[in-house]
């Protein structure tokens, strides 16, 4: 929470708060927010070719799969990570937290990190 004094009158302002496994839509808005929840990680790595150049490059996304009420793990989007290959296990649970905004331009919708370590995640230990 951050309190600004304007006027003799105490403002709060805090990120909006989202559970990753609850609904989200286009009605939740583009706004900064912060999302968490138990998920499973993915790393899907992709190849292109500079144009210029002729060199080749590699990025990579990080996937988030949640878990619906019959137990089973979904994909439920991506993040864009670009150079950086997050060192995950696949059959692994995590505690994710993510700051960012939301974007529909991709089916179901992907969230935009506010910068490249807006991201946290540590396993869960059972």
């Amino acid at each position: 929470m951050i309190v600004d004094r304007k006027e003799n009158v105490d403002v709060l302002r805090a990120l909006r708060r989202k559970r990753i496994n609850a609904w989200i839509d286009k009605s939740d808005g583009e706004d900064l927010s912060l999302f968490y929840g138990k998920v499973k990680l993915g790393i899907r790595e992709k190849t292109k070719m500079n144009k210029e150049t002729g060199e080749s490059y590699t990025f990579y996304f990080l996937e988030i799969f949640t878990q619906n009420r019959q137990g089973e793990w979904k994909y439920r989007t991506n993040i864009y990570r670009g150079g950086i290959k997050d060192e995950i296990k696949n059959d692994v649970i995590y505690n994710i937290v993510i700051i960012g905004h939301l974007k529909f331009n991709f089916k179901p919708f992907t969230i935009e990190l506010a910068n490249r370590d807006a991201i946290k995640f540590q396993k869960i230990d059972k």
